[in-house]
C-alpha cells in the first residue's frame, strides 16, 4: 500500500478508480453516480442517514422553507444598499425567494449528513480529500443554481464546505489545488421583444394580467382582458418575515450558509441588476390587477418584472402546473414562492397540510385535454419511470437518496414478477430529463435485454396502451387518472409521504387496487387484469374512486376556461 492509502479514504465526490470499500468510504450514494460499475455491489453499502424517518425529512424541509423566507429581509438590506436602492421586502422577496430556496436546503441536507458521517466514522484515521473554497461560484442567473449543485465537482465542493465545520481531528486533510471556475456569460440587457403579434397586442392591450398558462395559447388574450376589466383591489398576501426560525439552527450553520450564499449569489442580483432592473422599469404596471403567472420560473428577466409588479400593488396569482401539489406532506420551493402571495390555482384541492395561501380550485387546461382521451390502440403495458437524482438538491417532496435505491431495485421485482406473456408487452419509459442520477434503462435491460423502450411522446403513448404503470406520485399518474388510462401505481409509503388532507383520496385508490406499496403487489395485479382490463376498470367502484381522486387532484372540464372566469372574478 502507498503511502497516501495507509489509512482509508473519505470520497467526498466521485469515486476513483481505486475505490476499494474494505478501507475506502463514500459520503453518499451520490458517488457512485457515473461510476456504478467500477464498484460491484456498491448499493448494499452502510450510508450515514441524518434523517431516519419520514417525519424528519418534512420536517428538514418545513425549516429550510421557513428559514429561506426569513433570510429576505436580510439580503434586501444588503442589495439595496449595494445597489443604492430601497426597494421593499415585497420587491426582493418575489425576486430573491427562488435562489434562496434552492439554496438552503442542499446546504442543510448536506451539513447534516456530514454531521451523521462524522459520528459514525470521525475516530477512525481516515483521509479526506477537500475542495478549495471559491470566492465566488460563478452562477450567472438562479435558474443556474440547481444545475450548477448537480455537477460532480460543486457537489465535492458543497461536501467540502459542510465538512470545514465539522472536520473530526483524527482524519488527514488533502486540498486540492485551486481549479478555474468557468466564468459566467457576460451580463447583458435582457432582450424581451416579443413577436410580431405580441408587439401588436401589446400596442393595443399593454402588459397582460394572464402571463403563463400551460396547455393553451389562445386562452392567455380573453382571460387577460377579463382580468384587467375586474375591480381593481388591493393584494391580500400570506406571508411574514417576523420568525425565529433561525433559532432552530446552529450557529455554525448559519455562519456556513451566510458564506455559501454570498459565493452563490447570482450575478443578475449583482453585477447584471442595473440591466434587469432597466428592463422592468420599462413596462407599465396597474395597481389593484391581477397578474397571473408560474411564479417560479428559471428566468430573472421575467422574474424582476413580477417583483416589479407586486412593488407597485399587482396582485399576484400562482397556479399549478405540475404534480405533488396538493397531495405530498412536504412542498418546500412552491409553498413559499408561489402559494402566499394573493391567490392560488390549483386542480381541484383546497388546502396542503398546513401550507398557508388562498387556494382556488380549477379545471387544468393540460388535463382537460386529455380527459377520457383513452382508447387503446395497441396491447402495451407502459412502465413510467421517475428521475433519480440522489444528491439530496432536494428536501421533504422528493425521496432521500437512499430510497432511490430501493426504488430503481423495485422495477426488477416487478418486471420479474410478471408473467412471461405480460413481460414481453412491456415497454419501459425512462426519465431523461436529469444529468447527474443513477443509471436507468440501462440498469433494468441488463436484468431484462428484451425489454422494450418506450420512445416518442408519452401522453400519446399512454392513450393508446392498454395498462400504465407508474411507480411514482407526480404529474403522470395525474395525466392517466385524468384521461381515463387503466392504471397501476406502486411506491414505497415512507419515500412519499402524503399531505393528511390527500390519504383519504390515495386509501381509495388502494381499495380498488389500482395503487400498491410494493412492485410484487403491483405485478400480481397486473397479471390478474391484464387479459381483461377493460372488465376491472370499468367496475363501478374502481370508476368511482378514480372519479373522486380525479375532481380533487386532477379537475378536468371541456369549459374549463368559464370556471377560470368565475374563480378571477372571485379573486
Amino acid at each position: 500500500m502507498s503511502p497516501a492509502r495507509a489509512t482509508g479514504r473519505v470520497c467526498l465526490g466521485p469515486v476513483p478508480a481505486d475505490f476499494d470499500p474494505a478501507f475506502d468510504l463514500a459520503l453518499g450514494p451520490w458517488c457512485f453516480v457515473g461510476r456504478e460499475d467500477q464498484v460491484p455491489g456498491w448499493e448494499d453499502l452502510a450510508f450515514a442517514d441524518a434523517f431516519p424517518t419520514p417525519q424528519d425529512w418534512v420536517e428538514a424541509d418545513r425549516l429550510t422553507r421557513r428559514l429561506a423566507n426569513a433570510l429576505v429581509p436580510h439580503w434586501a438590506e444588503r442589495l439595496n444598499r449595494r445597489h443604492g436602492r430601497s426597494y421593499s421586502l415585497r420587491f426582493w422577496r418575489v425576486l430573491l425567494l427562488n435562489w434562496l430556496s434552492v439554496a438552503v436546503p442542499p446546504l442543510w441536507f448536506r451539513y447534516r449528513h456530514v454531521e451523521a458521517f462524522v459520528a459514525r466514522h470521525g475516530q477512525t484515521p481516515l483521509s479526506v480529500d477537500m475542495a478549495p473554497d471559491l470566492d465566488d461560484w460563478a452562477i450567472a442567473c438562479s435558474g443556474d443554481l440547481m444545475p450548477t449543485l448537480w455537477r460532480a465537482d460543486f457537489d465535492a465542493r458543497l461536501s467540502s464546505l459542510a465538512l470545514s465545520c465539522l472536520m473530526p481531528p483524527a482524519w488527514r486533510v488533502w486540498t486540492h489545488p485551486p481549479q478555474a471556475v468557468t466564468a459566467p456569460m457576460p451580463l447583458e440587457a435582457p432582450n424581451n421583444r416579443p413577436s410580431r403579434l405580441g408587439r401588436l397586442i401589446r400596442s393595443v392591450f399593454g402588459r397582460l394580467a394572464v402571463q403563463f398558462v400551460p396547455g393553451t395559447r389562445l386562452a392567455r388574450l380573453p382571460l387577460s382582458i377579463f382580468a384587467a376589466m375586474l375591480p381593481r383591489r388591493q393584494a391580500q398576501d400570506h406571508y411574514h418575515f417576523d420568525d425565529p426560525v433561525a433559532d432552530s439552527f446552529p450557529g455554525a450553520f448559519l455562519d456556513l450558509l451566510d458564506r455559501f450564499l454570498c459565493r452563490t449569489l447570482p450575478h443578475s442580483f449583482a453585477e447584471g441588476f442595473a440591466a434587469l432592473e432597466t428592463v422592468a422599469l420599462a413596462e407599465r404596471y396597474h395597481p389593484g390587477r391581477l397578474l397571473i403567472d408560474t411564479l417560479n420560473g428559471e428566468d430573472d428577466a421575467t422574474r424582476i418584472i413580477t417583483a416589479m409588479a407586486h412593488e407597485r400593488g399587482e396582485r399576484l396569482v400562482g397556479l399549478q402546473h405540475g404534480g405533488i401539489y396538493g397531495t405530498a406532506q412536504a412542498m418546500m420551493a412552491a409553498a413559499e414562492t408561489e402559494y402566499r402571495y394573493h391567490g392560488f390555482l390549483t386542480w381541484g384541492w383546497s388546502a396542503q397540510e398546513d401550507c398557508q395561501g388562498r387556494f382556488v380550485p380549477v379545471p387544468s387546461p393540460e388535463l382537460s385535454a386529455v380527459a377520457d382521451c383513452h382508447h387503446e390502440t395497441a396491447p402495451r403495458l407502459i412502465l413510467v419511470g421517475g428521475s433519480m437524482v440522489v444528491h439530496g438538491t432536494r428536501l421533504g417532496w422528493l425521496p432521500k437518496p437512499g430510497h432511490y435505491l430501493s426504488y430503481r431495485r423495485a422495477k426488477l421485482d416487478f418486471l420479474g414478477g410478471l408473467s412471461a406473456a405480460v413481460r414481453q408487452a412491456v415497454a419501459y419509459r425512462p426519465y431523461r430529463r436529469n444529468v447527474m442520477v443513477l443509471k436507468d434503462d440501462e440498469f433494468v435491460r441488463d436484468a431484462f435485454p428484451d425489454l422494450a423502450l418506450a420512445e416518442g411522446d408519452l401522453n400519446a403513448a399512454l392513450l393508446g396502451c392498454r395498462l400504465a404503470v407508474i411507480d411514482h406520485p407526480i404529474t403522470t399518474m395525474l395525466v392517466t387518472l385524468a384521461a381515463n388510462v387503466p392504471t397501476i401505481l406502486y411506491w414505497q409509503p415512507e419515500a412519499w409521504p402524503l399531505a393528511r388532507q390527500a390519504e383519504p383520496y390515495f386509501q381509495a385508490l388502494r381499495d380498488v387496487g389500482i395503487l400498491h406499496g410494493s412492485a410484487a403487489a403491483a405485478a400480481a395485479q397486473a397479471d390478474a387484469v391484464w387479459g381483461d382490463v377493460p372488465a376491472w376498470w370499468t367496475r363501478p367502484e374502481v370508476q368511482a374512486a378514480r372519479r373522486r381522486f380525479v375532481a380533487q387532484y386532477a379537475r378536468t372540464s371541456k369549459l374549463w376556461w368559464a370556471h377560470w372566469l368565475r374563480a378571477l372574478a372571485r379573486l
